[in-house]
């Protein structure tokens, strides 16, 4: 954060837009390139959702206010202008607005014409279906809260603890692709129980095309490997990618597994250029 010279009260806060996972909250299109999803809500799903809002906490407990400035459930188009809720958006919503009552952010409602109908002849205000996300906002209204009646709840989060992390890894080139990667004996092995969560994830400062060129491989006590994964996501999302950014992959295992080692491969078609390039924090997690 920049400091305020004016004087000793922090007048400075943080504004972000809240569209995740983008494919469920942000499109209506089932046709959308990128990916489209009617259904959320599983526990892995409302997670992710809590470590991110968790993550602003470090600026409302430093006090600086935080404002959620655009945040939305996008509604399914079925038609040229039919458009229709999706599953558990509700659940949605109130898990958005849960986590901003716990940590005290400002949260803004993004919505043209899709729940609070404002022309046509379904009337002004939240008509037809849309009456129950009405009854979402009006039971957490001041006059609620300050009765105790609102039907807000608390977010209990609690981020979990990196099994392993390192500031930073040395890359060697790959004579086979030109591309590069990085090897890495862990100090004792990993266990990770079926269904669990295994993220593991990184910050590199080069500028590359598309960080799908990215490939992570896990290996067990026996050298086996056990998946050859893609990233689920990069901070960086506009194409071409221009700038550095992390890069998260994720994997469940149906059986029981244990990790001794992993690689990260990142292809040579993955960089807009190929120069010197640094990755660091890295970290494994399993929840």
């Amino acid at each position: 954060m920049p400091e305020d010279s004016s004087n000793s009260v922090k007048k400075l806060m943080v504004s972000v837009h809240f569209y995740d996972p983008a494919p469920y909250s942000l499109t209506g299109d089932p046709k959308n390139s990128w990916g489209f999803a009617r259904d959320w809500g599983t526990a892995e799903e409302v997670n992710t959702q809590n470590a991110s809002f968790y993550k602003m906490k470090k600026f409302t407990d430093n006090g600086y206010g935080v404002i959620i400035g655009e945040y939305a459930c996008a509604k399914e188009q079925t038609g040229k202008d039919t458009f229709k809720r999706k599953n558990n958006d509700i659940k949605w919503l109130t898990n958005v607005l849960d986590n901003c009552d716990t940590y005290g952010y400002c949260p803004f409602m993004w919505d043209c014409n899709g729940y609070f109908h404002k022309n046509g002849d379904s009337g002004l205000g939240f008509t037809g279906d849309d009456a129950e996300v009405a009854d979402v906002y009006k039971n957490r209204n001041y006059a609620a809260e300050k009765a105790g009646t609102s039907n807000g709840g608390k977010i209990e989060y609690s981020p979990a603890v990196p099994k392993y992390q390192k500031d930073t890894l040395e890359l060697t080139p790959n004579s086979e692709s030109n591309g590069v990667e990085v090897s890495v004996e862990l100090p004792s092995a990993i266990n990770v129980n079926a269904g669990q969560t295994l993220e593991v994830s990184f910050y590199r400062d080069a500028v590359i095309e598309d960080y799908k060129g990215h490939v992570l491989r896990l290996y067990n006590n026996s050298g086996t490997m056990i998946t050859n994964a893609k990233p689920d996501w990069c901070t960086t999302d506009t194409y071409p990618l221009k700038d550095a950014g992390t890069v998260k992959f994720t994997f469940i295992p149906e059986n029981d597994i244990t990790v001794k080692r992993f690689t990260i491969y990142i292809s040579k078609d993955a960089f807009k250029t190929l120069g010197n390039f640094t990755i660091k924090d890295v970290k494994i997690t399993v929840q």
